[in-house]
């Protein structure tokens, strides 16, 4: 190859670069994130085992993750079920 259609050869390769990415840019635009959909979570009794419930909602780590965590006291497990 001469010096010159190796030129030629990078020119028309950053040319074609430049173009795919102004293309590329041209995309659909991008929107904000989504409101955060809600999830409700019933317990029947405040004990240790609802530990993790209760660290999710008070530490606010359903918001980190794109959802929103409701904990809902329900008296008597029967109505829970």
């Amino acid at each position: 190859m001469t010096t010159i259609m190796r030129r030629s050869l990078r020119e028309l390769v950053l040319a074609n670069c430049l173009a795919l990415a102004i293309f590329a840019s041209l995309g659909e635009p991008v929107y904000g994130a989504a409101a955060p959909f809600s999830v409700r979570v019933g317990f029947p009794q405040p004990s240790g085992a609802q530990l993790p419930l209760w660290l999710m909602v008070e530490a606010r780590l359903d918001q980190k993750y794109g959802f929103d965590l409701q904990s809902i006291y329900i008296s008597g497990g029967a109505r829970l079920t």
